[in-house]
């Protein structure tokens, strides 16, 4: 009888604890889903990084509401940012401290990125690389005679098809 109490017990507190650690939890997810970051969820919550990283290792169930709030906030961002690019923002005018008008200024850096973001292909930022290699050859870095010989037969070939191959086995490939 006795052994059942104390089982009993030991099941209360870990309810005990797995309910704290669940409340903790919802409150690091909402958290983050109303910061968007995860050292402002931290820091709303008093919780080391380490921890909220510890639970998405963890617990898949965390770790999808992790990437939902992530996926949502993500969009948050999009819309702010297209507002800003496209829509633009109302700014007041000031002349000698005072408001005297608005005008509408819009985030050219932000309109390049979603551009760069939805047509890559149109416009990422294009780098064309091109290098001239020419390839020489000598006996004294090729011990092997039949490597050298080779090396050699296949420079001539490259020269031949249209390569630009300069030194040749030092004129030794006839």
């Amino acid at each position: 009888m006795a052994i059942v109490l104390v089982s009993a017990l030991q099941v209360g507190i870990a309810a005990h604890v797995d309910e704290d650690v669940d409340s903790r939890k919802r409150a690091w997810l909402e958290a983050f889903e109303e910061s968007g970051t995860v050292v402002g969820a931290c820091k709303s919550t008093g919780m080391p990084r380490s921890t909220a990283y510890l639970w998405r290792t963890k617990d898949e169930a965390f770790l999808l509401a992790w990437h939902d709030i992530e996926e949502a906030t993500t969009e948050r961002m999009e819309r702010e940012a297209y507002r800003r690019g496209v829509e633009g923002v109302q700014r007041d005018v000031y002349h000698m401290g005072r408001v005297v008008g608005a005008e509408r200024q819009y985030s050219d850096v932000l309109l390049i990125f979603m551009l760069k973001a939805r047509r890559p292909e149109r416009y990422r930022d294009n780098v064309k690389v091109e290098q001239d290699i020419k390839v020489t050859t000598s006996d004294a870095l090729v011990s092997d005679p039949e490597l050298a010989k080779e090396a050699r037969g296949l420079l001539r070939r490259a020269a031949s098809a249209g390569g630009d191959v300069a030194g040749r086995a030092g004129g030794r490939d006839q």
